[in-house]
């Protein structure tokens, strides 16, 4: 009990301020203590609270019409009608026992006499909230002298009940705001985390500590099995052996909650048979509570608590529920969450297979729109290459007819007219019988006719040399060469032809032989070159033509994109390359000499070679704009 002291040498306020401790060390005597009583006696009858003067042998010296209406009698010692009402009281001190026994006579002292103390201290003693008489008092023992109490009391049991039922609403207050608290934390965790492993353990961690267990789980219920798969296990600090992955089939106590769907508590769970169904290795339960998790009117898993001190209640049951309910909707927030993935998922596979789709066909439309945008270009360039080639070909008939031409007016038709004259001589000698003369003048003919005949054969050779046909491609080139030198002996060529003639088809060498031919008139008219390197050799299943001078060389670029390039023989080296099914490049560099390169594919197997070995066009180096 709480109780408050007040100096003995102040005034007591006894809510009429009547009495006055006194100051003085002697003791009131009985007449004395009377007389004050007497002077007090209508004031004090006029209070509605009990108020009594007692001796230091607890007898009453005076007492107020409520003190009376209690028990108290005037010259009667006050526990005789108190302590009867209340326990015998035990010593609050050691050796107290023997005084407070002189000073009763009989050894009875109420449980709220506070005499002792307030002689002992020489001042006011409080007792609050003492409970006598089926009521609560506020109590103030008052020294008055060394041997009398004032005993004043207030009855406070309204303001008792009052306060406590006003310290009852707020602790009820305080325990649903925690309780509401919880739940929006829960509610909160529902929303806040994605899957239900972390939804059921924020779940599971809030409610243990607003229910105070020690321990518990959270499982779900497999249909197929009618076991509960455990989604995490708190054993709350012991020891739990048993492993999580074993199966936990359905019974007892969860049993009853999965079937009634309701919350089941058993307190006394270590002494009752179901403690019998744990696993081998689980830790010992002292009580338990289970919280079914209700989907569609199906219990699909248990919320578990056990452990708690004191054990679970009705009100235990309900917040549990409410958290299995939270645990059910985290559920189906996972599941709705799911289906919608899939949803999603599906969905996203079903548009990227259509959009693959759209993009395949409008890649092979892409592809087909280049195909025909490549096949309108080339045939326009086949068109237009077919102009060029008609009108060079035109072009290369005048030049070689007005060449011939030339040639034969030049020498075959001087070389004939010598001859001619040469005959009518002879013929004018053989008339006039001039034998002798005619034998001269005819051995004098015969170099001319001799000439005659190299001058036609120089021709027939230009036209088509009959060394490729009787003696072969490298004996052609040979001839070619040293024709050449014979021509022209500043320029010296270096000849390599390590080749099998098998590989290279025969409409293949003429090819060859004029490329060449027209190289080296090139060379010839425009390098200045001294050295010639001609080489023609197999080499990855092709057929290598080089041709390489030390001559001026020319800038290729605005070479080829003049017109000087036709004079120069390049596109009739290009065309006739490309028409045999080659590919041909050109490398100059000014000051640096000039290299050309032509290659063919070989026809090892080919039995016929001429007749697959036909001039179509090859992709090729483009030396034309």
């Amino acid at each position: 009990m709480d109780r408050r002291k007040a100096s003995g040498s102040e005034p007591i306020d006894t809510g009429n301020h009547l009495l006055v401790p006194s100051a003085s060390s002697s003791s009131p005597s009985l007449s004395e203590s009377m007389a004050v009583y007497g002077v007090n006696e209508f004031v004090l009858d006029s209070l509605p609270h009990p108020v009594m003067l007692i001796d230091r042998k607890r007898v009453v010296l005076a007492a107020n019409q409520a003190a009376r209406e209690m028990g108290a009698v005037v010259g009667e010692p006050c526990w005789r009608h108190f302590a009867g009402k209340e326990d015998r009281a035990e010593d609050p001190e050691p050796g107290a026992t023997e005084s407070r026994e002189s000073l009763s006579g009989e050894g009875y002292i109420c449980r709220f006499c506070l005499a002792d103390q307030a002689i002992k201290e020489n001042r006011a003693t409080q007792l609050c909230q003492f409970p006598l008489c089926d009521r609560l008092w506020n109590l103030w023992w008052i020294p008055v002298g060394q041997s009398v109490f004032l005993v004043y009391a207030i009855d406070v049991s309204e303001e008792g009940r009052a306060r406590k039922e006003l310290e009852e609403a707020l602790h009820q207050t305080t325990r649903l705001q925690r309780e509401i608290m919880a739940l929006l934390a829960g509610s909160k965790a529902v929303l806040e985390y994605r899957t239900f492993e972390e939804t059921a353990r924020a779940l599971f961690r809030i409610c243990k500590e607003l229910l105070g267990a020690g321990s518990g789980y959270v499982s779900l219920v497999n249909e197929r099995t009618m076991c509960a798969e455990v989604a995490f296990l708190d054993p709350g600090g012991k020891e739990c052996t048993a492993s999580e992955d074993l199966p936990m089939p359905i019974r007892g106590l969860r049993l009853r909650a999965c079937a009634s769907r309701k919350a089941i508590y058993d307190n006394d769970f270590s002494r009752s048979e179901y403690s019998l169904l744990l696993p081998p290795g689980h830790m010992p339960l002292e009580n338990v509570l289970f919280a079914p998790l209700i989907l569609r009117e199906k219990t699909v898993g248990l919320l578990g608590l056990a452990d708690k001190p004191g054990g679970f209640n009705e009100r235990d049951v309900q917040l549990a529920s409410a958290f299995g309910e939270l645990a059910a909707v985290a559920l189906v927030k996972k599941r709705s969450e799911e289906e919608l993935l899939r949803a999603h998922q599906d969905l996203e596979a079903r548009v990227a297979e259509r959009t693959a789709e759209l993009e395949r066909a409008n890649a092979t439309l892409r592809m087909e729109i280049e195909q025909r945008r490549k096949a309108e270009a080339a045939l326009l360039r086949s068109e237009q290459q077919l102009k060029f080639l008609s009108s060079r070909l035109l072009a290369a008939q005048e030049e070689e007819r007005t060449r011939l031409a030339r040639e034969i007016h030049d020498q075959s038709g001087q070389t004939l007219a010598a001859i001619k004259f040469g005959i009518e001589g002879a013929i004018r000698m053989a008339l006039n019988d001039r034998k002798g003369d005619l034998i001269q003048h005819l051995e004098k003919l015969l170099p001319t006719i001799r000439a005659g005949i190299a001058e036609v054969r120089g021709l027939y050779m230009s036209l088509r040399p009959t060394l490729l046909d009787d003696l072969g491609l490298t004996a052609a080139l040979g001839w070619l060469c040293r024709e050449f030198t014979k021509v022209y002996p500043d320029i010296a060529i270096a000849k390599t032809f390590p080749i099998d003639e098998n590989l290279v088809p025969q409409s293949l060498k003429i090819v060859v032989f004029r490329i060449v031919q027209e190289a080296l008139n090139n060379i010839v008219r425009h390098s200045t070159a001294t050295t010639v390197e001609l080489g023609l050799k197999e080499e990855e299943d092709r057929i290598h033509l080089l041709i390489r001078d030390n001559g001026l060389g020319f800038n290729l670029s605005r070479t080829l994109s003049s017109a000087r390039m036709r004079g120069l023989g390049l596109a009739s080296m290009r065309e006739l390359s490309q028409l045999s099914g080659g590919t041909f490049s050109i490398d100059s560099v000014t000051g640096s000499g000039t290299t050309i390169h032509a290659s063919w594919p070989c026809r090892r197997n080919d039995p016929d070679p001429d007749s697959t070995f036909s001039p179509t066009r090859h992709d090729c180096a483009e030396i034309l704009p």
